[in-house]
């Protein structure tokens, strides 16, 4: 049962890591081929961060059986959790830009033994009491 969809908002945010990824590995093969250290440490950096966030961001999640759960990541993996491996979530309301707080509800769940997800609540929630009780998110975190 599908809980959680992203939308198309994914697909911007993917050709964004694809830039990075792109550029980054870019840098770090001309850093690897001239021996320049500085280019491949500039590469790493891009690189890393692009695919640290592409698999932890959910743009999909659906509840297998009891126990489990199937995520699909920006980076088109697909990540099996057990439901007993979720640490307590860390929900945010507002996120602060250059022109002060934006409502930008999203909620961080460690995984023990694994990379956390990253859920964007602003997403298509198909349950909102299921996704909730899943996940340990308080219901009045979930935006209507």
């Amino acid at each position: 049962m599908t809980l959680y969809r992203y939308g198309a908002i994914a697909w911007v945010w993917r050709l964004f890591i694809a830039a990075a990824l792109l550029g980054g590995g870019t840098l770090a093969v001309a850093g690897t081929r001239l021996g320049s250290v500085t280019l491949l440490c500039m590469g790493g950096i891009i690189v890393a961060p692009a695919l640290f966030f592409g698999s932890v961001l959910v743009v999909s999640l659906d509840r297998e059986g009891a126990s489990v759960i199937r995520i699909g990541t920006l980076l088109f993996w697909k990540r099996t959790i057990a439901i007993n491996q979720l640490g307590a979530p860390r929900v945010r309301r507002l996120a602060q830009s250059n022109y002060g707080y934006i409502y930008a509800p999203r909620v961080w769940i460690p995984v023990r033994g694994a990379l956390p997800i990253y859920v964007d609540l602003l997403g298509t929630i198909a349950d909102r009491g299921a996704f909730a009780a899943l996940l340990g998110v308080p219901g009045s975190a979930i935006p209507r």
